[in-house]
């Protein structure tokens, strides 16, 4: 079996990134909303969002991109609601095996990508 693509970490060779589990995923993400929370929070009512539309623009990015920073990717969101459906589709992913987090060490950026099997099937569709 072919091992999952590792995008190289710049500089630091000695260091095991750790795959995150969705419960991690789940704890980082509630985190940064308590955080936003203790911000001066505006309420933006924006358009519904749909999981089907949410999950193609998630794996789109994640083929444009390869990778993308699990945090900043929340913190750009507008709505809590686009947050939401953002959040459950990357754990579908996770959960699914198409994707994963991975996090260098504890408190550090995650970092999320398609796995190697996943781009080459995305790829043929």
């Amino acid at each position: 079996m072919e091992a999952d693509f590792i995008p190289p970490l710049h500089g630091e060779t000695e260091l095991e990134p750790v795959e995150l589990s969705v419960f991690d995923l789940a704890e980082s993400f509630f985190r940064m909303m308590k955080r936003r929370e203790a911000d001066t929070t505006r309420v933006i009512r924006g358009r519904d969002v749909s999981v089907e539309v949410k999950m193609k623009e998630l794996v789109t990015l994640l083929h444009a991109r390869s990778v993308i920073d699990f945090l900043e990717y929340f913190e750009a969101h507008e709505s809590l609601e686009e947050a939401l459906v953002s959040f459950f589709c990357i754990l579908e992913l996770v959960k699914s095996r198409v994707a994963v987090a991975v996090q260098d060490e504890l408190f550090q950026t995650i970092r999320v990508w398609l796995r190697k099997d996943a781009r080459r099937t995305a790829a043929h569709e």
